[in-house]
C-alpha cells in the first residue's frame, strides 16, 4: 500500500499462477504488489497533472486577450516556463509507467527469452525435478 500526500491509498496485488506455486516467495510477491501500487500512483499523478496543466494553458490563453499582455513580461515568462516544465514532467511520468509496465510484463520476459536467448517453453517431458534430502554439511 502506498499513501500520497492526501492519504489516498494505492494498493497493488500479486497472485501466483497455479503452475508456479513451487517457485513463489513472499519477497517477489511484495515486489510485484509494490510495483503495481506505484504504477497506480503514477497514473493518478499524471491524471491530476494533466488537469493542472490544462488550467495553466487556459489561463495563459485568456491572458492573451488582455490589452496589456506582454510575452516578455516576467510573470508571463514564468507562466510559460511552468507550462513547459509540467508538460515535461507528465511525459517523464508516462515514460516511467511505460518502462515499469514493460519490465514487469510476463509477456515481455517470455518474448525476450524466446527471441533473444533462444529459449523455448518446456514441455512436460522436458522437466526434471530433483529433490534432495538429508543434512547439509
Amino acid at each position: 500500500e502506498i499513501l500520497d500526500i492526501d492519504n489516498t491509498s494505492y494498493v497493488g496485488e500479486a497472485h501466483c499462477h497455479p503452475e508456479d506455486t513451487d517457485m513463489m516467495n513472499e519477497k517477489t510477491g511484495l515486489y510485484i504488489a509494490e510495483t503495481r501500487a506505484n504504477i497506480k500512483f503514477l497514473k493518478h499523478l499524471i491524471k491530476e497533472s494533466k488537469k493542472e496543466l490544462k488550467s495553466l494553458i487556459d489561463f495563459h490563453s485568456l491572458l492573451k486577450f488582455n490589452p496589456y499582455y506582454d510575452e516578455n513580461n516576467r510573470e508571463t515568462k514564468l507562466l510559460i516556463k511552468e507550462i513547459k516544465r509540467r508538460k515535461k514532467d507528465i511525459e517523464e511520468n508516462k515514460k516511467i509507467v511505460n518502462e515499469i509496465s514493460i519490465l514487469s510484463s510476463a509477456d515481455r520476459i517470455e518474448k525476450m527469452a524466446v527471441e533473444e536467448l533462444g529459449m523455448h517453453k518446456a514441455q512436460a517431458d522436458d522437466i526434471v525435478r530433483v529433490e534432495m534430502t538429508g543434512e547439509k554439511k
